[in-house]
């Protein structure tokens, strides 16, 4: 799928798709298949940050109030442990948070369930850094960073690498987050693992 329909179906997910091209994109989806799964998966990423921070609309970050996407997910967090201390989480996938660059800054219990990476090893790096191998897809992994470097969302399915070696299929779909200026500030990622997918030896 080429990038402008990408960047088009981030931009209806997100409501800022404009008018005269609404349409056109609606009849679109109608025949594609392909663009209809991405323009489904991109709405699951917005439900499950709704499910995290349901709230407050997003902020620039140098705004004075601590409202940050950033900020408001692991406020949110904090405030589902029960009184065992133990997490009640919203959503069964792995869910990365990362900056512009594409650099982690926050990952949930599932992310380390899949991969077998936590918070402290991975934060500050990105995940294509310690995830990927000889058998991931260069294609998906190149239009991954092409998103990321664009400020806009897509799905890609490719192998990515348990922390002890094991390659695993999953599906990414990364979805923008936009400051009160329309600009991208950080990113969100749903990784759900694919277990009906075979891996084949290079």
């Amino acid at each position: 799928m080429d990038e402008l329909k990408q960047l088009q179906a981030a931009s209806y997910v997100l409501g800022d798709l404009e008018s005269r091209d609404l349409l056109n994109f609606e009849e679109s989806i109608e025949h594609n298949s392909e663009l209809s799964e991405l323009v489904s998966d991109l709405h699951e990423v917005s439900a499950a940050l709704m499910r995290v921070s349901p709230v407050q609309p997003f902020r620039d970050e140098t705004a004075p109030v601590r409202d940050d996407l950033f900020d408001r997910i692991i406020s949110t967090i904090d405030s589902r442990r029960n009184s065992s201390g133990v997490l009640e989480e919203s959503t069964t996938d792995g869910m990365v948070v990362t900056d512009r660059e594409g650099k982690i800054l926050w990952v949930n219990d599932q992310f380390t369930d899949l991969c077998g990476y936590d918070l402290t090893e991975v934060v500050g790096k990105k995940p294509g850094s310690f995830l990927q191998g000889q058998l991931t897809d260069r294609e998906a992994s190149t239009s991954m960073r092409r998103a990321v470097h664009g400020g806009y969302g897509c799905v890609e399915e490719l192998i990515n690498y348990h922390k002890n070696g094991d390659p695993y299929w999953v599906r990414i779909s990364i979805t923008p987050v936009l400051d009160d200026h329309g600009q991208t500030s950080k990113f969100i990622a749903l990784e759900k693992k694919l277990e009906d997918r075979l891996i084949e030896a290079a």
